[in-house]
């Protein structure tokens, strides 16, 4: 009787279990790819803030500001290398170059960095890799 009633209904229900499970498996990568780019954000910050106080820290050693200067950008660049990885999670970390500015006896030092993730869990739902960035200053007087 219900045949007759609802003819041409059937197989419906297989139409609607491949949407949802398409939008279902689109939001589990995205919130995996958001949280594996949370954790690569939060080594990134660690690296720049490491980053940034030994730079501050090497502003000290030379007689001149140029010497100074050379010296926090090598310092600078040799704390973000040891503390993150390459590829750390499949990630690539670049350093910029860091700022640092002498104003009357304080310095100002500013340490920036990015990273480029791939998208494992999204595929091609995305427009590109994450890239999460981060800006570290730090200040110091003489």
């Amino acid at each position: 009787m219900m045949r007759k009633l609802f003819p041409k209904q059937r197989g419906q229900v297989s139409i609607l279990l491949a949407v949802s499970m398409t939008t279902l498996l689109a939001v589990v990568g995205l919130s995996l790819s958001a949280g594996l780019s949370y954790m690569i954000r939060a080594k990134l910050n660690a690296a720049t803030d490491a980053a940034s106080l030994a730079a501050a820290r090497a502003t000290s050693i030379g007689g001149d500001q140029a010497t100074q200067t050379a010296n926090a950008k090598a310092a600078a660049t040799r704390f973000f290398n040891a503390n993150f990885p390459a590829t750390f999670m499949g990630a690539s970390a670049t350093l910029n170059e860091p700022q640092i500015s002498f104003n009357g006896g304080a310095v100002t030092i500013g340490v920036s960095a990015s990273a480029t993730m791939p998208t494992f869990f999204m595929g091609n739902l995305t427009s590109g890799p994450l890239a999460p960035a981060v800006l570290t200053e730090t200040k110091r007087k003489d």
